[in-house]
């Protein structure tokens, strides 16, 4: 019971952290997919 307390916990913080670094990853995928739409155009 104990462990499901703290890895809920943690899945909670790594969810939080996810969020916070979700902006910054769309984006890298935006430069990235007009990068390669540069590159075939």
């Amino acid at each position: 019971m104990v462990v499901l307390v703290i890895y809920s916990k943690r899945f909670l913080m790594d969810g939080i952290s996810k969020y916070t670094n979700l902006t910054e990853y769309i984006g890298v995928l935006n430069f990235t997919q007009s990068s390669f739409e540069a590159v075939i155009a």
